[in-house]
């Protein structure tokens, strides 16, 4: 114990960075889910380098030199950098990078958000790298933070050889706490690019299941009759909308059962619209076979399914007080992953690694 204490107050007195990646021309974050890593990890005295992601290939090949020069020039031995994977700024980029820094023997975390080649196709010729690269970049930090069990498992199967720690799941600022629970209803939450999500449009009309969906349109597509489509909000103000029913994680281009990229992805992923809803204080509903099923059946915070197709029988079989539980549950849930939680708790156990 006293090891472990004196390792603790080691840690805590090296100087600590995350990387905070900005879009081009702006002061704003790649997205919320690396945004609310990076705002964790200040609250953990770590500092962020902002570095804005380049236009294009050409930029990134000029000031790639510069970039490294100017913004990481400082770190020295027994610093610590985390970066999240993937940053965007491009292979060349992060390996140059991390052959610099390990030259001057500073510390190397990478927190896993996405494996992109799980998710997106190469045929538009984007160049993602494959699974066996995305390892060997990997293979170059100090210790790795997976996003979950599943994610760990499927790297390590492939090669990964650093010491790894999983996430659990990802946290999502919330400044405002979420006292009042949601009222009990047989509704689906949905949140994301409706437009992408393909199973949409595949949502029988003989279900009587009320659907409520949140996010960017193309009025061009016919939502399912039986849904609701609520607009588009800020991550703040969609959590105060977010006040009945269930929060629905699902993709893929089927509602019948899982296909498509998509749709397996979440085989491993962290979707962070789970977090969005717990976040909230709705119980989700989740496809049985997703990486994140296991966490929200231990923790009692909703329900697993097969096919969308089912969801009036599931439904119908939900008392009120089971549903209360439920989100009592998820609202003790939401003080977790509201206040950084489990990126503190991932962090501080990759830092015990080092």
């Amino acid at each position: 114990m006293c090891v472990i204490l004196i390792k603790i107050l080691e840690v805590s007195l090296l100087n600590k960075y995350v990387i905070n990646i900005l879009q081009p021309n702006s002061y704003n974050a790649m997205s919320k889910a690396k945004d609310d890593v990076n705002h964790f990890l200040n609250e953990l005295n770590f500092q962020s380098i902002n570095v804005r992601k380049f236009k294009n290939k050409f930029e990134k090949f000029a000031k790639t030199r510069l970039v490294i020069d100017k913004k990481f020039g400082f770190l020295q031995q027994g610093d610590i950098l985390l970066m999240q994977f993937p940053t965007y700024l491009g292979r060349r980029f992060e390996r140059k990078l991390i052959t610099r820094l390990k030259q001057r023997h500073v510390k190397l975390l990478v927190l896993v958000h996405d494996l992109d080649i799980l998710r997106f196709s190469n045929k538009d010729g984007s160049h993602i790298p494959t699974l066996k690269m995305d390892v060997e970049d990997l293979n170059e930090y100090d210790v790795v933070i997976s996003s979950n069990s599943k994610m760990t498992e499927l790297l390590q199967k492939n090669g990964l050889k650093r010491p790894v720690v999983d996430l659990e799941i990802f946290d999502y600022y919330y400044s405002k706490p979420v006292s009042k629970l949601p009222k009990f209803e047989t509704t689906l939450n949905f949140a994301g690019n409706l437009k992408k999500s393909e199973f949409l449009y595949d949502f029988s009309d003989t279900l009587q299941t009320k659907l409520r969906l949140f996010g960017l349109y193309d009025k061009s597509l016919k939502l399912p009759k039986q849904s609701e489509y609520c607009g588009i909000f800020t991550p703040e103000d969609l959590i105060i909308h977010l006040d009945r029913g269930f929060g629905l994680v699902w993709d893929g281009l089927s509602s019948k059962a899982i296909e498509g990229k998509l749709g397996n992805y979440l085989k491993y992923n962290n979707p962070h619209k789970t977090s969005l809803y717990l976040a909230s204080g709705l119980p989700i509903v989740m496809w049985s076979g997703a990486a994140l099923s296991s966490f929200i059946s231990e923790n009692h915070i909703g329900i697993l399914i097969e096919s969308l197709d089912d969801i009036d029988q599931v439904l119908e079989k939900i008392s009120e007080p089971d549903y209360i539980m439920m989100a009592r549950n998820a609202q003790k849930l939401s003080e977790k992953i509201t206040s950084g939680y489990f990126v503190k708790n991932a962090v501080n156990a990759a830092l015990s690694k080092i």
